[in-house]
């Protein structure tokens, strides 16, 4: 919404990707995460932030495929780094069946989850 000023406080109350999970399991989340950011300084200091958490899959977008205490520091780390009055940051968390249905045309290939064994 325009005019809305949304800060990275992670609401542990919110529904979330993360909220889903069997009893036990330690769940992994697919998120696209965006940025438009006007200072090139605050930009690279991003870039190098996501890219110890994804990868870049374009110039100013990461996938990105974390757990929710990966998540909370990753949008901790984040607010350290940006300027909400001047930058844009978006993380969109992809479900499982939606990953599915994803179309490549070019570029690298998708970024996969670690795979995991269930005992």
């Amino acid at each position: 919404m325009r005019g809305v000023k949304s800060t990275f406080i992670f609401d542990s109350q919110q529904k979330s990707p993360e909220a889903i999970t069997h009893t036990g399991q330690k769940i992994d989340v697919f998120y696209v995460v965006t940025y438009d950011i006007v200072c090139d300084r605050r930009r690279k200091k991003v870039s190098d932030l996501l890219e110890g958490y994804g990868q870049r899959v374009q110039y100013s977008v990461f996938e990105c495929v974390l757990t929710k205490a990966q998540y909370k520091q990753l949008c901790t780390r984040m607010k350290e780094r940006v300027n909400l009055d001047e930058d844009s940051i978006r993380f969109y968390p992809i479900s499982d069946h939606t990953l599915g249905q994803v179309e490549l045309w070019g570029g690298k290939d998708l970024t996969k989850p670690p795979s995991s064994t269930i005992v």
